[in-house]
């Protein structure tokens, strides 16, 4: 059963530290699918279309960062290497 956005920041909102992750995660797909779907049934002008496709990529570049691996610090000797 797909949910759709207003059902994911419902339960953001109600979910405990554990699940907040995987909710945030499958709200930001479903508003990229709801984007996609919106840019494909438009009749808009330019604008509308470029509208649209900035907010797919707002939203991508927070899925993106939402699951990329944590960077590690490496520890520098004492010449900077």
């Amino acid at each position: 059963m797909v949910r759709t956005t207003k059902a994911y920041l419902d339960n953001l909102k109600q979910s405990t530290s554990g699940l907040f992750y995987s909710s945030l995660k499958n709200y930001l797909e479903a508003r990229i699918t709801e984007l996609d779907q919106q840019w494909a049934t438009s009749n808009g002008s330019m604008d509308d279309f470029r509208q649209l496709q900035g907010r797919k990529l707002e939203i991508s570049e927070m899925l993106k960062q939402l699951t990329s691996k944590p960077v590690k610090v490496q520890p520098l000797d004492g010449y900077g290497n």
